[in-house]
């Protein structure tokens, strides 16, 4: 999972449940529900 913002590779869960994802950047400090996958 990439950052939207910083498009950093150090993207972690931050929270999840009935809130839904929230994600978390350890370089830039985003937290949001977007992350970028890109598995293939």
């Amino acid at each position: 999972m990439k950052c939207p913002s910083c498009k950093e590779e150090r993207l972690s869960l931050w929270m999840g449940g009935q809130l839904g994802m929230i994600y978390f950047c350890k370089n830039c400090g985003y937290k949001g529900p977007i992350a970028i996958d890109d598995s293939k």
